[in-house]
């Protein structure tokens, strides 16, 4: 070993890598729990909106679960107006 760098160096070395390690290691479990928690609320984002974009002509719900929005009108024709 070169008589500059002393044991006592490389020993903090040593012992600074086994705490960045741990670290990393810690780290790591952190990203595969929020990985499963993303993919888990993006599952249940697309099954929400699925069921808020289903309503009783799409589905088997019946039309009082349609709340209290106007329907479409039946005919495209425009009034003429006269009467």
């Amino acid at each position: 070993m070169d008589s500059n760098i002393s044991s006592e160096f490389v020993q903090k070395l040593l012992d600074e890598i086994d705490e960045l390690t741990a670290v990393i290691i810690e780290q790591r479990e952190q990203i595969l729990i929020l990985t499963k928690t993303v993919a888990n609320l993006t599952e249940e984002n697309l099954k929400l909106k699925e069921s808020f974009n289903k309503n009783s002509k799409n589905s088997s719900k019946p039309p009082s679960s349609d709340g209290f929005s106007k329907p479409e009108p039946k005919s495209l024709r425009k009034s003429s107006g006269k009467k």
